[in-house]
């Protein structure tokens, strides 16, 4: 399908919405981010996350870099889940598209995702990555948070502190907690964008 043919969410720092990708085996996100003028950050941002059931869809900027993690079907074990980052500390003060695409329909081994950034002038890209498992939901029943955590828990707690997993613990906390107005949650001046559920559509350009 489309972007399109599928259905659209508007997003917007510091709001929250329902479980809209629990159950779906497709899916954009869009984001228009304002990057930090000084990078790496010294407080790491929640740009993205949808949780729910042991399944989870987050991104967020680490350092110098998105990371994109994404946590599988209720196991705890590291080895199951997908994890990759993107350094943009060339965009360092630019405004930038960001698009993560996944789709989850070709069962174990055929699954894939893939993020593309760019400032209208140069990308940077993930090329499309294989998924370590069979994923058959990009979140659960939590719901979604832009600029924050929006549902009970962010996705990867449970595998924090694993060998070569990032520490995603540090989001899942009142500081970026969109319900509770945290101190890190980011406003609609620096992230906003759409999600669009059941469409994957790497031929559309970045941000349209």
């Amino acid at each position: 399908p489309s972007l399109s043919q599928a259905a659209t969410i508007n997003l917007s720092g510091g709001s929250e919405g329902g479980a809209v990708l629990q159950g779906l085996n497709r899916y954009v996100v869009d984001l228009g981010f304002l990057v930090p003028t000084t990078l790496p950050v010294t407080t790491n941002l929640a740009l993205f996350e949808a949780s729910g059931d042991g399944d989870g869809t987050a991104i967020s900027l680490i350092g110098n870099s998105l990371n994109v993690y994404l946590d599988f079907n209720g196991s705890s074990n590291f080895a199951d889940d997908t994890t990759f980052d993107l350094n943009i500390s060339a965009y360092a003060g630019q405004v930038v598209s960001i698009r993560l695409q996944g789709d989850y329909s070709g069962g174990a081994g055929s699954d894939t995702v893939r993020l593309d950034v760019t400032n209208g002038f140069t990308t940077l890209t993930s090329n499309t990555i294989t998924l370590v498992s069979n994923h058959l939901q990009p979140a659960g029943g939590d719901g979604f948070g832009t600029g924050g955590r929006g549902g009970n828990s962010w996705a990867g707690i449970s595998e924090d502190g694993a060998a070569g997993a990032p520490n995603m613990d540090q989001f899942n906390t009142t500081l970026y907690d969109i319900s509770d107005g945290g101190a890190n949650v980011l406003g609609s001046d620096v992230i906003v964008g759409n999600l669009y559920t059941g469409a994957v559509d790497s031929d559309t350009a970045l941000g349209t």
